[in-house]
């Protein structure tokens, strides 16, 4: 647990997640079933990553133990998200 107390390794974790859930999005061809609306779905593994990294950081200013938990939230947030959208096609 020692890199997730550092800021620079909950950062790293949220944007490797928000990578990795982008290109497993990009090969799920939720652009040939969804359409346009692919386009606004494929930004929200970096919107969850962006919005876990500032509640990290407000929860860090605060609270100094226990602020990674913010990241593990994200994490999670863009695993179901993507694990709905790879199953169901596109159709949430």
């Amino acid at each position: 647990m020692n890199f997730l107390e550092t800021t620079k390794g909950n950062i790293i974790i949220a944007l490797a997640t928000a990578i990795i859930t982008f290109i497993i999005m990009l090969s799920a061809n939720l652009l040939k079933n969804t359409g346009m609306a692919a386009l606004v779905l494929m930004w929200f593994p970096f919107v969850f990553a962006l919005g876990s990294i500032i509640l990290y950081f407000i929860i860090n200013q605060f609270i100094k133990k226990g602020a990674w938990i913010a990241v593990i939230i994200g994490v999670i947030l863009n695993i179901t998200f993507l694990l709905n959208l790879y199953f169901n096609n596109g159709n949430t």
